[in-house]
């Protein structure tokens, strides 16, 4: 996914959506003019101890970003869109432009997009949200909408090998070890999904070490989730 500033004014905010999207692997663009230098204190206290895992360009202006991305398509959020972000269907290589704090994307570019312009819904008494949160919110409604589980069967040895695999965010390399833990879920969950108890994995595992087998996890962050792990074949034969 590919994340677009235009003209942002607080370094604090592009810090934290430069670590948001070095996490999901997403790639970000500047529109200058930017309201600070990208060298501020305040740009690496948030996020340039990421930033060499960044893929990060800037450009002059919005005329030059199109010429570099001719087709590109580009979905663009203002609180004056008449479509919900969790109503379209996005794109892995679709382009999702964020406006300045003070004043968001100029009118006359939502003109010309008015069909890929998008906004989250919110209270009316509330004037908008944080530049960084809305990014976050929009961009892994995005991710969502593009992670694919594919399923692997291998039989050998009487026993069954299964690879559950997902193209999708990844895990976190300092929760691999912790996923297995009871009640635990990830960063990304904890707090949005309500419903949830953690215990899914953690009974997962216990059930195949119950047959004597094992459970491993390769992720990769900003690729994706495998999950490998075998169980006995059955002895008995099915009957007529």
């Amino acid at each position: 996914m590919h994340i677009i500033l235009h003209q942002p004014e607080i370094p604090a905010n592009t810090g934290n959506i430069g670590r948001t999207c070095a996490a999901s692997g997403s790639s970000l663009h500047l529109i200058e003019p930017l309201g600070f230098r990208l060298d501020e204190k305040s740009v690496k206290r948030s996020g340039m101890d990421y930033w060499e895992q960044l893929d990060v360009t800037r450009y002059i202006n919005y005329q030059e970003f199109l010429e570099k991305h001719p087709g590109a398509r580009i979905w663009m959020a203002s609180t004056k869109a008449k479509k919900i972000y969790t109503e379209v269907s996005y794109g892995m290589d679709d382009f999702i432009m964020f406006g300045k704090e003070s004043g968001g994307i100029p009118e006359e570019i939502l003109v010309e997009n008015e069909e890929n312009c998008i906004r989250i819904p919110m209270l009316e008494q509330i004037r908008s949200l944080n530049l960084s949160n809305s990014v976050a919110i929009v961009l892994y409604e995005a991710l969502h909408h593009n992670s694919i589980i594919k399923l692997e069967t291998t039989e050998k040895h009487n026993k069954i090998f299964i690879s559950v695999k997902d193209s999708g965010i990844g895990i976190p390399k300092d929760n691999l070890k912790l996923i297995w833990d009871r009640f635990y879920k990830s960063d990304i969950s904890r707090g949005k999904d309500k419903k949830g108890t953690g215990l899914g994995l953690s009974i997962t595992k216990e059930i195949i070490q119950s047959h004597g087998e094992h459970i491993n996890v390769i992720s990769t962050e900003g690729v994706g989730t495998e999950f490998i792990f075998s169980l006995p074949k059955s002895d008995m034969e099915d009957e007529d």
